[in-house]
């Protein structure tokens, strides 16, 4: 599966501060960032800030599973979280979309109106579920037919 041309664009560069230490972004981490992309410009469309991601050699759990450090905002706790890169690539997109919503739901410095991200459009009291529909990977409600491509949530 090819990424979707909003994957090419990646977060920015920035350094993330945590416990004294700082991590960075660093080019070799592209293909991890690229994963990442659609659901961060998702996030970043849909709350109106940019989720912030490190790396670590401490966080990777094996050459294929590398630790990512997922900051939703300026004060948050952060999580760790990780991908199997040897995965198809929708379900890279899908596990990285998964983690950040847990994080996003969870992080008690992010307002989210009924602990809800991304919310139904068609039914208000559940999230969407990030799932795989014919190769892409996609929010789904599983209550309806409702489908959004993972990377296009707030595209008009």
């Amino acid at each position: 599966m090819e990424l979707p041309c909003c994957a090419r664009v990646v977060a920015q560069t920035v350094p993330i501060h945590r416990v004294g230490k700082t991590y960075v972004v660093n080019e070799g981490r592209s293909a991890i960032r690229a994963v990442f992309a659609p659901t961060l410009d998702d996030a970043k469309r849909t709350l109106g800030f940019r989720i912030e991601l490190g790396f670590d050699p401490d966080y990777d759990i094996a050459p294929d599973m590398p630790g990512v450090y997922i900051k939703p905002r300026r004060h948050s706790r952060g999580c760790v979280v990780s991908i199997d890169m040897t995965a198809p690539a929708e379900a890279q997109v899908v596990e990285a979309a998964t983690q950040v919503q847990e994080v996003l739901c969870d992080d008690d410095q992010v307002q989210l109106p009924g602990r809800l991200w991304p919310p139904c459009p068609s039914h208000a009291h559940h999230a969407l579920v990030a799932g795989t529909q014919d190769g892409r990977a996609v929010w789904r409600c599983d209550a309806s037919s409702v489908t959004i491509p993972i990377g296009q949530l707030g595209v008009e």
